[in-house]
Parts: C-alpha cells; structure tokens; sequence
C-alpha cells in the first residue's frame, strides 16, 4: 500500500512552477503532505485521467514541481472528496 509522506522543501530545490507551493510551505513550517495524481486517483477510487480533469476545471488545486510533476495537497484533497 502507497503511503503519504511528509515531504521537506529547501527553498533553492522550488523553480517558478512552485511559487504557489512555496507559499503553502511556509504556511506549514517547511514541510507539507503531498500526493501524487495516482495516489490522489486511488484514494477517490477514480482513474488518474479523472484527476487530471478535476485539475484542468478547476475542481481541484495542483502545484507544479517542476515542468512534468504535479502534486495536490493532502487537506485540500480531503475536502474536495468530503473526507475531512
């Protein structure tokens, strides 16, 4: 089974596709819980083409890691899916 993890971001590892992430960061000293498209996909039971969709509509907020990786937070996830 896929777990979360607490993920640590030092500042010079964030590009210009992370300046939102960067601000969510310091909100939560540094570190965050991320998850990936897949991870997201398997918790709502959806495939991760679905995700994507939720993404692109404005349903569910991404960050960009970089040009090819994509993250959702873990709390705004819960509340998109009424688990929280």
């Amino acid at each position: 089974a896929e777990s979360v993890h607490m993920l640590s971001f030092p500042i010079c590892f964030l590009n210009w596709y992370s300046l939102d992430l960067m601000k969510i960061i310091s909100k939560h000293n540094g570190s965050l819980r991320l998850l990936s498209r897949k991870q997201v996909a398997k918790i709502a039971g959806v495939h991760p083409g679905t995700v994507k969709r939720w993404e692109r509509r404005g349903l569910l907020k991404a960050y960009r890691i970089n040009s090819r990786v994509v993250r959702y937070e873990w709390h705004e996830v819960m509340r998109f899916l009424g688990l929280e």
